[in-house]
């Protein structure tokens, strides 16, 4: 997805036009699981495509049943708000997907409805009472007044309350001598300028909650890569114990095959062993009876006796 021809606000507003227009696929998770997609592509970078861990998409939304998950990720699908790249093999592994610009959407229906409703509204002509800041109001020097000045404001202090106590005129010096030091306190309090610390604490909270998601991101892809790990080293023991039982069962038949060619070579070696003695055999017979020709034709052959 391009970042500088798409934003998140024109997103965000093609998805709820398409919804107002299609109120039957309308779905709160699948609009959780489209926003957090959404803002996940913005931490990457706005990549045209990228990962969606399946564990860090449910635990963000709160979905325990992957079953939801799944549904709420095909209506997006479906829709054409995403467009699945690479579909994962379980729920252990993460899906590739694009985030895809939307063009069924439609803005008449929903501006003209948002028209309507604003137009019902009455503006409201109540006056609201803000309380004073005293805080930031200007305090007012006591010690810049004369003593005749000093006295009416000191009387008209006591007496501005209707539940503060009359008093008589010879009173008020002693309530002044006895007060003046804690109304000096008072306007000098009021005079010190205390830093203000807020932006600062803001920011410092919005750096811990960034720190918080990003270890949520880097413990989701982690366990993510510790399951696909066990699960690859679980294939690959598969696979080796497989080979290691083919591997037995070859030195198992070779030893057989051994084995019987032993029987065999001793068979051979005795039938070799006869043969060779009924050779000596027929040699001794074939000399005996070429001896006794010999002796016979001598016998006959007059010129041999």
């Amino acid at each position: 997805m391009d970042e500088k021809s798409l934003t998140g606000y024109e997103l965000s507003k093609d998805f709820f036009n398409f919804m107002y227009e299609n109120p039957n696929i309308a779905n709160p998770t699948s609009t959780a699981l489209y926003f957090f997609i959404i803002e996940h592509s913005n931490r990457m970078g706005w990549k045209q495509v990228f990962r969606l861990p399946t564990s860090m998409a449910m635990d963000a939304i709160g979905i325990k049943n992957y079953k939801t998950y799944i549904k709420a990720l095909n209506i997006l699908i479906d829709t054409g708000f995403i467009r699945m790249v690479e579909k994962s093999k379980n729920q252990y592994s993460a899906n590739i997907i694009a985030l895809v610009k939307n063009t069924k959407a439609l803005t008449k229906a929903l501006t003209k409805a948002s028209t309507k409703h604003m137009a019902k509204q009455v503006q409201s002509t109540v006056s609201i009472d803000k309380l004073l800041n005293l805080l930031n109001s200007k305090p007012i020097f006591i010690t810049s007044l004369n003593n005749t000045k000093r006295n009416k404001f000191y009387f008209l202090c006591i007496h501005s309350s209707n539940k503060a106590p009359k008093y008589k005129q010879n009173a008020i010096p002693n309530i002044i001598s006895n007060n003046i030091k804690s109304w000096k306190l008072s306007s000098i309090i009021n005079n010190l300028k205390i830093k203000d610390y807020t932006n600062q604490n803001t920011e410092l909270q919005e750096n811990i909650s960034t720190l918080n998601e990003c270890i949520k991101f880097k413990e989701a892809e982690l366990k993510e890569f510790k399951e696909l790990n066990i699960k690859q080293s679980l294939e690959e023991k598969n696979i080796l114990e497989n080979k290691i039982s083919i591997l037995e069962n070859d030195l198992q038949d070779a030893l057989n095959k051994k084995e019987l060619f032993k029987s065999r070579n001793k068979e051979i070696n005795f039938q070799l062993q006869n043969f060779k003695y009924k050779v000596l055999d027929l040699e001794k017979k074939l000399m005996d009876s070429q001896f006794n020709l010999a002796v016979e034709k001598r016998e006959k052959n007059p010129l041999l006796r």
